[in-house]
């Protein structure tokens, strides 16, 4: 699914990855924004054209990548995924787009309209901080294929527990 969407993202003119796009989408349903497009229709899609077909057919599928990932979140057995490249490819760009994931949560929240995580859960500003430290950018020199995994289970479950509290 994620080269599937990178490439409609590409393709539609999007400057975001398929990655960012879906930690933005994670975002705006943890904190139950609008579920309309327009609230993140013109971050994913600035020059939106709905007379070009490859710019509507990327929306179309955007739309429908938006009410996945609502499902997912909602799913009671948390098979939560976040759509990132497969384990066969290079760690090195599977870390990137981790980060690249963060950085699209964080951009999600701003969206929605969160200003300041003072109020949020000790563990909520927690998570949030260590999302923040990940969308800087980590070192993938030293990294193993176990710190990778370790690092996504853990953005993986504090997602989904983010989902929950803020219900």
């Amino acid at each position: 699914m994620f080269n599937a969407i990178q490439q409609l993202l590409t393709q539609g003119g999007s400057e975001l990855s398929a990655s960012e796009v879906h930690g933005l989408f994670c975002a705006l349903h943890c904190l139950r924004a609008p579920q309309n497009t327009s609230v993140w229709q013109t971050d994913v899609l600035p020059e939106f054209n709905a007379d070009n077909g490859q710019q509507l057919k990327t929306r179309q599928a955007l739309s429908q990548l938006h009410c996945y990932v609502l499902d997912q979140l909602q799913s009671p057995d948390c098979d939560m995924s976040l759509l990132l490249p497969a384990d066969d490819q290079p760690l090195n760009g599977r870390i990137q787009a981790l980060s690249a994931w963060a950085d699209g949560f964080l951009l999600g929240l701003g969206l929605a309209g969160l200003k300041q995580h003072r109020h949020l859960p000790k563990i909520a500003q927690e998570f949030l901080q260590d999302l923040t430290t990940l969308a800087r950018g980590v070192s993938v020199e030293q990294a193993s294929e176990q710190d990778y995994m370790q690092v996504l289970e853990y953005v993986r479950m504090g997602l989904l527990n983010f989902f929950v509290e803020q219900s």
